[in-house]
């Protein structure tokens, strides 16, 4: 699970900020919606989180800082896009910070990086106890202003001969200045590595953040071989009512003798794989091949019945913005429900109907049992209610005078519960809304030739 996140001098971040998944103090074991509390031994976090904020105020470059983070651990990015993540309106040479709290199988770990002029000069990892002091090194590397590379271990294992072996091969063939070290030490076959394998799967196997545009690679493949999901999605889609009332894929054989088959399986051969898949915002088709160089063009194909009992099938593209996204959204509720994953989803209303997004919203809210943890962006006041959200499950972003996002939760004004905290919302009694001067007093079309 996220517990916190901290971030200074990237995006639209200039001083340090906290962003975490703590529940408020003093939160009663009786009171609404306190399944929402995970109990994890030590410390308790939070299963859901809202962020609220007008356009500009720094809900997505909140998810894309973890993204950064992320990207770096799993070598996605460049010394030059670390640089161009800067915050602005700061002195080139400031230091940008990203420390992570999360638990993983009962353990709590901290990770962290500082960053400048695009080089890591610090990264560290600690093995933690929640509300103590007690935090055991795992690792840290540092490079200092001219370049010289040091790493440590925890005091048992940098004590063993073969360590101070291993360390120096790393500093002298592995360690690069804009690289995170985590992937390649977690890649290490060594026994005293294990919490380091652990944190890196956190990295790169729980932790899912998703862009308002995302889409499921394989949906088609998912759909096919994951008997669990098949039942799950066409059962959620019969009950949403949104005239979908079954699912299926359509499969057709390519002509051997055809220029596009030869053109398949020159691309086959070339990437090693069985499967392909072809996609934009609209529609998804994969290609597979078998043992007998057979190549299948599969769609996925939408029965709609009307209430005479008439039934039309529609190809992906002929469905609309929404239920494109509500169909590529329900893997991740799915995730949700049954896997310990974090997902971390940006918009996550866009192109969904807000009584529908609410519903799904509310069901994941009120059911106890979910096992995954949520944390998404969205403009929807909708979704501002007390009956699914506590105050503190609620983060408000908005820009301070120097161009700095700040943000806070809900229950620093301490509403009551029976408040309608979507009007207060939108009267700006929270903050985090746009800040609009008169627009009768644009010369909007004033200029319009007669």
């Amino acid at each position: 699970m996220l517990l916190r996140f901290e971030v200074q001098n990237v995006l639209s971040f200039g001083k340090m900020r906290e962003f975490n998944m703590f529940p408020q103090k003093g939160r009663k074991s009786d009171g609404p919606l306190y399944h929402h509390i995970q109990d994890l031994g030590t410390i308790k976090a939070l299963k859901q989180t809202a962020i609220y904020g007008a356009n500009g105020s720094g809900k997505s470059n909140l998810i894309n800082s973890i993204r950064f983070l992320q990207d770096l651990v799993l070598g996605r990015i460049t010394g030059q896009i670390i640089n161009s993540n800067m915050f602005k309106f700061t002195h080139k040479d400031d230091v940008q910070m990203l420390n992570i709290e999360f638990e993983k199988n009962k353990k709590f770990f901290i990770f962290g990086l500082e960053i400048k002029n695009g080089i890591i000069i610090l990264e560290e990892l600690y093995e933690h106890i929640p509300q103590s002091k007690i935090s055991n090194l795992l690792y840290e590397r540092k490079t200092t202003d001219n370049s010289k590379l040091s790493l440590k271990f925890s005091k048992d294992i940098d004590s063993l001969n073969e360590v101070q072996v291993l360390k120096k091969l790393i500093l002298r063939n592995f360690t690069k200045p804009k690289n995170p070290l985590l992937e390649f030490l977690a890649n290490l076959e060594e026994d005293f590595l294990s919490e380091i394998k652990i944190c890196f799967e956190w990295f790169k196997k729980d932790l899912n953040i998703l862009s308002p545009k995302a889409r499921l690679r394989n949906l088609i493949n998912k759909y096919e071989t994951d008997i669990k999901f098949n039942d799950f999605l066409n059962d959620t889609l019969k009950t949403l009512g949104i005239g979908i009332s079954s699912v299926r894929i359509h499969t057709e054989k390519i002509d051997k003798e055809s220029s596009i088959y030869r053109e398949l399986s020159e691309i086959f051969e070339n990437h090693k794989e069985d499967t392909l898949v072809a996609h934009n915002d609209s529609q998804q088709i994969a290609f597979t091949i078998n043992e007998n160089n057979d190549i299948e063009k599969k769609n996925m194909v939408f029965c709609h019945t009307i209430n005479d009992g008439q039934k039309a099938e529609l190809m992906m593209d002929n469905e609309s913005d929404g239920t494109i996204k509500l169909l590529h959204l329900m893997p991740v509720i799915e995730d949700l429900y049954y896997k310990d994953k974090v997902y971390i989803i940006d918009e996550i209303e866009r192109s969904i109907h807000p009584i529908l997004i609410k519903e799904i919203i509310r069901k994941f809210s009120l059911n106890a049992s979910t096992k995954g943890q949520l944390v998404f962006s969205t403009h929807e006041s909708h979704l501002l209610d007390l009956d699914i959200f506590s105050s503190d499950e609620i983060w408000l972003l908005e820009k301070n005078k120097n161009g700095e996002s700040d943000l806070y939760t809900l229950s620093d004004y301490k509403p009551h519960n029976t408040i309608n905290i979507r009007r207060g919302y939108l009267n700006g009694r929270y903050g985090a809304i746009p800040f609009l001067g008169n627009l009768s007093d644009l010369s909007w079309g004033n200029d319009v030739s007669q």
